[in-house]
């Protein structure tokens, strides 16, 4: 797997998607990029370290509605972004690559759509 992405690579990569996200609470979501201090984990599944002061916004603990799909330069698709949320800020990117290569993160260049996704988990949402 490759290096860890920089925190200003993760905010563009972010800020990108969300500025594209149709879906209540998105603006709110992409206020919380500028409170992102720190990055951890692995390239598939990187860990987001946000300020305490971060701003919350409404939403469960689930992934956006939302997807940002990577190709490289020959336009092959090479995977998904999928951004997952707990008790209402952004917590983990899903770095979701189709071949498992994982050679680097993906740059703003290679997001070729965003894109809505509903959850495949309809119970998610639903109190236990």
């Amino acid at each position: 797997m490759s290096d860890l992405p920089t925190v200003r690579d993760v905010k563009l990569v972010l800020r990108h998607l969300l500025e594209r996200a149709e879906f209540p609470g998105a603006a709110q979501f992409l206020g919380q990029v500028d409170f992102i201090e720190g990055v951890s984990g692995k390239i598939d599944f990187l860990d987001l370290h946000l300020s305490p002061s971060a701003p919350m916004a409404p939403g469960s603990s689930n992934p956006l509605p939302t997807v940002g799909y990577v190709e490289d330069a020959a336009h092959e698709s090479l995977g998904e972004i999928l951004i997952w949320v707990t008790g209402g800020k952004i917590q983990r990117l899903e770095y979701a690559e189709y071949f498992h290569r994982y050679a680097a993160w993906p740059t703003v260049a290679q997001l070729y759509m965003v894109g809505s996704i509903q959850s495949a988990r309809p119970w998610a949402d639903t109190p236990q």
